[in-house]
């Protein structure tokens, strides 16, 4: 199956989204089928990856550390376009492709598909609870500003159907 990437709006990478794409599969599909961004990095060390350009290898400017939140960011961006056929044509939705969450019997997370998560009960859950986590955290933010007081109801309200569906979903 062919998939096609892009980058999410407002990234810019000195890589082609597709290929990106690919090579990240790539790498997860080597790594257990888990991708981690310590992984992507030694991947993309050998100055002949296509990844190599997306970091910064001067040690001095940056260290392990900083090459892992990169590669974190780069995760993070890559988009994998559904298509959607109806007798309307084709519609192209930027998805994202791999999700961050912590898999059944480890304590460490990982970027898994997001197909992947879908369709796993326990890291679906867990997905949505991270969603449900980052929307009371935008309540909180927002609700410190008087004109944002409707937006902030709209939040709490899309919030309370995520818990009441994630409670119903997987008791």
């Amino acid at each position: 199956m062919t998939r096609a990437w892009q980058f999410t709006n407002g990234r810019s990478w000195p890589v082609d989204a597709q290929e990106t794409g690919d090579e990240l599969e790539r790498i997860r599909e080597e790594n257990g089928g888990q991708l981690r961004p310590e992984g992507v990095v030694d991947a993309a060390r050998d100055p002949q990856s296509l990844l190599h350009p997306c970091f910064e290898w001067d040690d001095a400017v940056a260290g392990e550390k900083y090459r892992r939140e990169q590669a974190s960011n780069l995760i993070r961006s890559i988009r994998v376009l559904l298509i959607r056929s109806d007798e309307n044509g084709e519609e192209k939705l930027p998805v994202r492709a791999f999700i961050n969450v912590i898999p059944e019997g480890s304590d460490t997370r990982v970027y898994l598909p997001r197909a992947l998560v879908a369709s796993t009960p326990t890291l679906y859950n867990q997905a949505v609870n991270d969603a449900i986590s980052y929307l009371r955290a935008a309540e909180v933010r927002l609700a410190e500003f008087r004109d944002m007081r409707k937006d902030v109801e709209r939040i709490r309200q899309v919030r309370l159907k995520l818990e009441t569906r994630s409670d119903e979903a997987h008791p």
